[in-house]
């Protein structure tokens, strides 16, 4: 078993998502709101051979609340559907692309800084629950499909911070253009050969 080459910092990067949220309510107050978007996931684990991460197109939706414990500062908590692909590349004796599209219900917790300017900063933490039947195909020399085994798949557990700006829409909604990063400490999957 090599290293997989883990070639970002993060799990999962959003390039961009929309999110409606209310802005400027007082400490002891509530908000909930509906968010998605989409971005690029990279894999890290260990494999047979000598494989290279790939990037792998990502998205999630989901629903969340924030409590907001002072006028900048809240308690998050959501709850999503977010897919997340595990890609890998090996060449040498065999030249071959392999793709386990994982699928998780993630539960995330945290705290969010928004300044009075609507910039905001988040942190916290993150599990993820596998959902549905996770496939997997391959390209080049193995090429081939079909699903994964449930056993091999497992919950991932992992760290998450993010920023953005909310930009008002409406009285009670804004638009949240941000980025989020997530990093898994746990593998989401080990079949024995794979572990990512």
């Amino acid at each position: 078993m090599k290293k997989v080459l883990f070639a970002a910092v993060a799990v999962f990067v959003v390039s961009g998502s929309s999110a409606l949220y209310s802005q400027g309510l007082e400490a002891g107050s509530m908000k909930f709101g509906l968010y998605g978007g989409g971005g690029v996931n990279y894999v890290s684990g260990e494999a047979v051979g000598s494989p290279e991460a790939k990037a792998a197109g990502s998205y999630f939706f989901g629903v969340n609340g924030l409590y907001n414990i002072t006028d900048t500062g809240s308690l998050f908590a959501g709850l999503e559907y977010s897919y997340r692909p595990y890609k890998i590349k090996s060449t040498g004796l065999w030249d071959y692309t392999s793709t386990i599209k994982a699928k998780f219900i993630d539960v995330n917790l945290g705290y969010r800084f928004t300044n009075f300017q609507g910039f905001y900063f988040e942190g916290g933490l993150f599990v993820g629950v596998p959902a549905g039947t996770w496939k997997y195909e391959g390209e080049g020399d193995m090429e081939g499909s079909g699903n994964c085994e449930n056993k091999y798949t497992k919950n991932e557990i992992g760290l998450m911070v993010g920023a953005g700006y909310l930009v008002p829409i409406a009285e009670t909604a804004d638009l949240n253009i941000g980025v989020v990063m997530k990093k898994s400490f746990t593998k989401g999957y080990d079949d024995d050969f794979t572990k990512f």
